[in-house]
């Protein structure tokens, strides 16, 4: 799978929707962390789609993520190197992420 914007490997398929108009798009984990922090306060200021056609106002746990300024491709790094496993894709857990704020870096 090729990353759509460099070129280069992708890691993970997005869908996102604009103006009643799919997209799907293939990105590399920093590509899809910059993606998802770009579209994050509009995420949050939004309403979710009911597949009825009525709109609810979209739930949001409290979870580290881009927009607490944790960035998961140098999460996943780091885990890496100090022996953690963690996967290419998908949430980071928070035994992960907390141990990284822990370490300071």
């Amino acid at each position: 799978m090729t990353d759509d914007l460099t070129g280069g490997e992708a890691t993970q398929t997005i869908h996102f929707s604009l103006d009643n108009t799919d997209y799907v798009i293939d990105l590399n984990d920093k590509n899809a962390a910059a993606l998802r922090s770009d579209f994050e306060k509009y995420i949050e200021a939004g309403r979710r789609h009911r597949a009825d056609g009525s709109a609810a106002k979209a739930k949001r746990t409290a979870v580290r993520g881009p927009s607490s300024g944790v960035d998961t491709a140098v999460v996943r790094e780091w885990a890496r190197a100090n022996g953690y496993e963690v996967s290419e894709r998908g949430r980071v857990s928070k035994k992960i992420i907390d141990a990284f704020v822990t370490a300071g870096s």
